[in-house]
């Protein structure tokens, strides 16, 4: 094989081992894992981070990690699975999201979620206090009012904003506007794949993507065909130095 094709090769084997950035949205599974004991309990409710998995393989799910819910609507049980929508905040593609109700802002009612969420601090702490644990809630509370969830949603973030939105950096009536990008730009959605499944009644999560951003893994489907790519350019070798051979005999 010519170093050409040598070339060729070796750059279909690299598209292969590295991972892709996914910027828009992508699908992975996705298990909630439960709640958090000691969580913050908010009108009743549990409040988050709560625990999510990923799968590595079909029914194989890997380490738990922290999401927070952001859809009050919906209800998913512990162990509970399903095909997701992974999608970026810092993305422009929101089509597979819930998009909340009420009619307030979006995308960037999922971006001031995203930015709450990040100032939870009850489940980094040993022994968290009261008064930790009420401001967690009530953030777990602005958070689904953002998304428009529950009665009077803009009267629960005022009041929300006049309590902690000193100590928060909120300003007044900081959910009409858009958040620093440097506060949601590694934050994702898990989503139900609703398109799918259109009566999918499961929970809507945020989470903190890894450092870098969320990477996808070529599906087997695409290793193949690179695979087969790379063998026809082989068999393409061949023939042409036998062409070659025939010519020069």
């Amino acid at each position: 094989m010519k170093k050409s094709a040598i070339y060729l090769a070796l750059t279909a084997v690299a598209l292969v081992a590295a991972p892709l950035r996914a910027d828009n949205p992508y699908q992975d599974g996705f298990r909630f894992a439960g709640s958090i004991a000691g969580a913050p309990i908010t009108g009743g409710y549990v409040g988050g981070p709560y625990l999510g998995q990923f799968d590595t393989a079909p029914g194989v799910y890997g380490s738990t990690f922290w999401v927070w819910c952001v859809d009050f609507d919906h209800w998913i049980s512990t162990g509970q699975a399903y095909n997701a929508w992974i999608t970026p905040l810092d993305g422009t593609d929101f089509s597979h999201a819930r998009n909340g109700k009420n009619g307030l802002s979006s995308p960037d009612a999922y971006r001031w979620a995203a930015y709450l969420a990040d100032q939870m601090i009850w489940q980094t702490q040993v022994s968290p206090t009261a008064t930790t644990k009420a401001r967690d809630g009530a953030i777990q509370d602005a958070i689904w009012a953002l998304l428009g969830y529950g009665s009077n949603p803009l009267t629960r973030l005022t009041n929300f904003q006049s309590t902690y939105g000193t100590g928060l950096g909120l300003s007044t009536a900081f959910w009409a506007t858009t958040p620093a990008a440097n506060s949601y730009s590694d934050w994702a959605l898990i989503t139900c794949d609703k398109i799918a499944n259109p009566n999918c009644g499961a929970q809507e999560f945020l989470y903190r993507q890894p450092s870098g951003g969320q990477e996808v893994v070529p599906e087997p489907a695409t290793m193949t065909l690179l695979a087969t790519g790379l063998m026809g350019m082989a068999a393409a070798g061949r023939r042409r130095r036998k062409q070659e051979q025939s010519k020069n005999g």
